[in-house]
Parts: structure tokens; sequence; C-alpha cells
């Protein structure tokens, strides 16, 4: 399951994981929703799932400051998660 985070709270992509639950997670953000984004991952560590990969590099898109992109990836702990 991929999730991009946006401009919803945080706990619609939480809530929205806990009733689609999946086998893997990918959350991917850009700019100020990269806090958002470690917000959600931290709720869902916390739900049965673990940090596999973490990437976070930067995107030049022509202004002074780069825009970051954070990928994190997570794999349920328990097998009982559904695909």
């Amino acid at each position: 399951m991929e999730i991009k985070v946006g401009n919803k709270k945080s706990g619609s992509y939480i809530d929205y994981i806990k009733h689609n639950p999946s086998n893997m997670i990918q959350i991917l953000a850009r700019g100020s929703n990269t806090s958002k984004a470690i917000y959600i991952a931290s709720i869902m560590k916390e739900n049965g799932y673990c940090i596999t990969n973490f990437e976070i590099e930067s995107t030049h898109i022509g202004y002074k400051e780069p825009l970051a992109v954070l990928n994190i990836t997570m794999n349920a702990n328990n097998e009982d998660k559904s695909k």
C-alpha cells in the first residue's frame, strides 16, 4: 500500500491504514509534509509495523533551498495483516 502524505490531517492517514491493513506500507512525503509522515510512521510502529527502509533526499526545484523528499517503508510484524 502506498500513502502519499498531503494536506489531510495525520489522523486521516492513520485511520485509513488501520482500516485497510497491509503487509507493506510505503509512506511518501515532500517538503513540509515530511514531519507528518514521520509522525504517521511512529504511530503505525506502535500498531504492529516495523520500519524496514528509510530514505531521504533533496530535490532542487529552482528555489534557494532544495525540497526534501522522504520515503518510509514499513512491514507488518504480524502475518495476519491482509494484503
